[in-house]
């Protein structure tokens, strides 16, 4: 739990939980998923007469988009090439599969 930290800002009054779940092969079916876990949860939670908590999705991994793909990011640290080189890389990159 982080105390004092809310998606509403800081406060002494909030906190929030980050929670892992059991890897997706020891999660089999649809119920089991992270959208279905986190409905149930809501569920519970929207009962509380004391206080209001809410559920979110972790945010995507990083080099990955939320849409399942990925990206890639190429810099050229030496200072040696030009644009259009970097682009052949990328080009050639993603020829390759």
């Amino acid at each position: 739990m982080i105390s004092g930290y809310g998606f509403n800002g800081s406060s002494p009054d909030q906190g929030t939980i980050l929670v892992g779940l059991k890897p997706l092969s020891e999660r089999s079916g649809a119920s089991h998923s992270s959208f279905a876990i986190a409905d149930r949860l809501s569920a519970k939670l929207s009962q509380l007469s004391s206080g209001m908590a809410r559920i979110g999705q972790p945010p995507a991994v990083p080099g990955f988009s939320a849409q399942g793909g990925f990206y890639f990011q190429f810099n050229d640290l030496s200072g040696n090439y030009s644009f259009n080189e970097l682009d052949q890389q990328a080009q050639s990159l993603i020829k390759a599969g």
